[in-house]
């Protein structure tokens, strides 16, 4: 075990009341909560590059998405699903509804703005994804570009996707799909 050094670290009164609320929640000592943090954040931070706002709002996004049933399956799995379905039209349709219902919730409790966005769009995509949203006066455009390992794993994400931004106001633009690549734009006015 490492040797234990007293360091002083500024820390507002409000913050030290938080954490004191947090520790007596989950019944540990204040000393041990922020040792926790410090070892746990050290980690989040290194693993996230610094971006510990992202780690938070992604696990945000799957703890929501697995509170209203979703579950993460092997996209081996996914693809017979697809291929077992009575027709692909019929997966896709589906797959956008689910992404709808999922936006609808997203939009009821406040998790609209890009972070969150990006957040359910990186879960959906989790092998690697860019989320792009440019805005000017009148709108805001959101573009996708997002990879997957099967056609038909972006397939169903992408009308996922589709489905959640629908929800929340956007029309799509574009959408090209090739094996393993999706690139698709989303527009929506500005109020």
């Amino acid at each position: 075990m490492a040797e234990r050094r007293t360091k002083l670290v500024p820390v507002s009164e409000d913050d030290l009341e938080r954490l004191r609320e947090i520790a007596n929640t989950i019944g540990v000592p204040l000393r041990e909560l922020i040792s926790r943090m410090f070892r746990d954040g050290a980690t989040l931070a290194l693993i996230s590059g610094g971006r510990l706002s992202e780690v938070e709002a992604e696990y945000k996004a799957l703890k929501e998405l697995g509170r209203v049933g979703f579950a993460l399956l092997p996209v081996s799995t996914l693809n017979k699903l697809v291929h077992n379905s009575s027709s692909i039209e019929d997966a896709l349709r589906d797959a956008r509804e689910v992404g709808r219902g999922v936006g609808t919730l997203y939009r009821v409790s406040g998790l609209i703005d890009d972070e969150h966005i990006h957040g359910f769009i990186k879960a959906v995509f989790p092998d690697s994804t860019q989320v792009n949203i440019k805005s000017d006066d009148e709108n805001l455009v959101l573009t996708v570009v997002a990879m997957a390992r099967t056609k038909e794993s972006i397939d169903i994400s992408s009308a996922l996707i589709e489905g959640f931004l629908e929800s929340l106001g956007y029309a799509a633009l574009s959408k090209e799909v090739t094996s393993g690549l999706l690139v698709a734009q989303f527009k929506k006015q500005r109020r």
